[in-house]
């Protein structure tokens, strides 16, 4: 087994705390308090942080703090059309070539879902979320393909994460969630493809409602950078 450097398992934490919500966009990172925590020199953390950056979850930029990436409402509408065509074909492909044990392993995630729905604990639904996207990738096959679509996932899950938290979306993305499951253990690709697409896209409402109750980092009101505010992602 190929050990990982300090730097890789630091990154590694980094992306794991963005995923719980315990750093959101905009959020400042505290080098120094990260080499007190772990006990370590700055520069692990600067190798962490530069690995970060170059996938463009950090912002680093001279003489000014290191922040969480925030994206902008043009961006975050051209990348959800990305990720929409990313993740339909990954459900496309799983759907043809998904192992029977992957398949159950879907659709055990699904069933897990459930009592998070009932309790409308967002928390719990967003993590089995981000696991049943995963296996998703995964059961596509396409290790290239997989890794394209987790780091795009990456990058937009505090967003998405905070859209199901509006109204009663953690319902209704259960129920997407079903019917691209369904297909794909279905091994229907055309249905699972078309399933997802429509799971992932911003109707105008959603969008609406994201640009509205998000508040902004200042500037240009069109290319402001859109902010979460602290504790919306999934904890």
């Amino acid at each position: 087994m190929l050990s990982i450097t300090l730097g890789e398992r630091l990154r590694r934490g980094i992306e794991d705390d963005i995923l719980a919500g315990h750093l959101t966009p905009g959020d400042l990172i505290d080098e120094r308090a990260l080499a007190e925590r772990h006990g370590i020199s700055r520069t692990p953390i600067r190798e962490a942080l530069l690995q970060l950056a170059t996938l463009g979850l950090v912002s680093m930029r001279p003489r000014m703090p290191t922040r969480v990436a925030t994206i902008s409402a043009p961006a975050l509408m051209h990348m959800t059309e990305v990720m929409c065509c990313l993740e339909a074909e990954a459900a496309r492909l799983a759907a043809r070539r998904m192992k029977p044990q992957q398949r159950k392993e879907l659709q055990a995630l699904q069933a897990r879902a459930v009592t998070a729905v009932e309790a409308r604990d967002t928390a719990t639904f967003n993590e089995i979320n981000w696991d049943l996207h995963l296996a998703i990738f995964t059961g596509s096959q396409n290790g290239y393909l997989a890794a394209q679509a987790r780091q795009l996932r990456l990058r937009l899950h505090p967003y998405r994460c905070f859209l199901v938290r509006i109204g009663d979306r953690v319902a209704r993305a259960h129920e997407q969630h079903q019917t691209l499951v369904q297909a794909i253990v279905d091994g229907d690709g055309d249905r699972a493809f078309e399933a997802m697409r429509c799971h992932l896209r911003l109707d105008s409402e959603q969008f609406t409602d994201l640009i509205s109750l998000l508040p902004a980092a200042g500037g240009d009101e069109d290319e402001a950078p859109i902010e979460l505010a602290a504790g919306v992602g999934a904890k």
